[in-house]
């Protein structure tokens, strides 16, 4: 008889790769065994969990570095392949986002804007009416009519990113300015400009021929509180400007006369 002596089965190699090992969570990886030999079970170890397939994929959730662990099993034994600190998951980029209050009106318009971003952020950069500003919730006052638009980047230990909202803020003319295109030929005082007011406000009128015009402002009493334009002028638009001094607030009377042309407006003055 003959005895037939086998030679033992090799020692099975664990190896194994991942892609990608590094980037912002959530970070999806694909695991790959490289492992030689007669291989009959599989065991990884990653992210405190055990998994028991050949190539695994897994996703990070939480910043931080993993290592990762692959035992393979076969008939000639069992080996184990460790890579320390083997996935790299940075912080998530936050996510930009913004609103604002109001978004339209008349100019001079004040516009509040509130940041609604999600995720850690070290550093806010918007961009409108031609700034850069660097505020978390800022406030701007838009002057000239027009539409607007809004920038805002967001920076973080994730890497940053960016929302933009085109013509997002819409400012009209104000009803109390004019100019030449506003002139119909015609005698006119138009509403003052802003009004209510504090400090200042602007008279503008038109004349349909030259000659002299005479502002005055009254009280509601009727007595004259100020003469603030007396001056021969040519046909067209003019403004003037006013500014009370030593008058409570309240309402006002400004009159305009031009020949046999008059004309009347109230005003507030608020204080």
């Amino acid at each position: 008889s003959y005895i037939t002596v086998s030679e033992p089965a090799a020692v099975p190699v664990a190896n194994f790769s991942g892609n990608p090992t590094s980037g912002n969570a959530p970070l999806t990886v694909q695991f790959a065994d490289n492992s030689s030999g007669d291989i009959t079970s599989y065991e990884w170890t990653y992210d405190g969990r055990l998994v028991y397939e050949k190539n695994p994929k897994h996703t990070f959730s939480n910043p931080g570095q993993y290592t990762v662990q692959l035992k393979v099993v076969g008939p000639g034994g069992q080996d184990t392949e460790i890579k320390n600190n083997f996935i790299t998951v940075l912080e998530a980029a936050p996510v930009a986002n913004f609103s604002a209050s109001p978004t339209s009106g008349q100019a001079p318009l004040t516009v509040q804007f509130a940041q609604s971003a999600t995720g850690r952020i070290t550093s806010y950069e918007w961009t409108y009416d031609g700034q850069l500003v660097y505020e978390k919730n800022p406030t701007h006052t838009f002057t000239a009519p027009g539409k607007y638009t809004v920038q805002l980047k967001v920076t973080g230990p994730g890497g940053s990113s960016t929302k933009l909202r085109t013509d997002y803020i819409i400012i009209s003319q104000p009803t109390g300015i004019v100019d030449s295109e506003d002139f119909q030929g015609e005698y006119k005082l138009f509403q003052n400009y802003p009004n209510p007011f504090n400090p200042s406000t602007i008279l503008s009128f038109s004349l349909a021929e030259q000659g002299n015009a005479n502002i005055k402002i009254y009280n509601l009493s009727g007595q004259v509180i100020q003469t603030v334009l007396n001056e021969y002028l040519s046909a067209g638009i003019h403004k003037v400007k006013w500014t009370p001094k030593d008058l409570p607030g309240g309402i006002y009377l400004s009159v305009l006369r031009v020949g046999q042309f008059t004309q009347t407006r109230k005003i507030m003055y608020v204080k």
